[in-house]
């Protein structure tokens, strides 16, 4: 798992417990959801992000960062 797909998680997480404390519309929850949308989005639209991610998974397999 890499570190984006690790803080993803930890944020569904919070929010899927703040959720079940709160309720679904609770303004906590919608925050957390809101925050949870713009890393997705970050994530899944940024060429940087998308390199470091590639560059990450490079890391895992071989044990070394190429970053150009």
């Amino acid at each position: 798992m890499n570190m984006f797909t690790v803080a993803i998680e930890k944020n569904r997480t919070h929010m899927i417990k703040l959720a079940y404390q709160n309720g679904y519309t609770a303004k906590e929850t919608v925050r957390a959801s809101q925050h949870l949308d713009k890393l997705l989005n970050l994530v899944g639209h940024s060429p940087t992000w998308k390199h470091l991610n590639e560059a990450h998974e490079r890391h895992e397999k071989t044990d070394s960062y190429h970053i150009i």
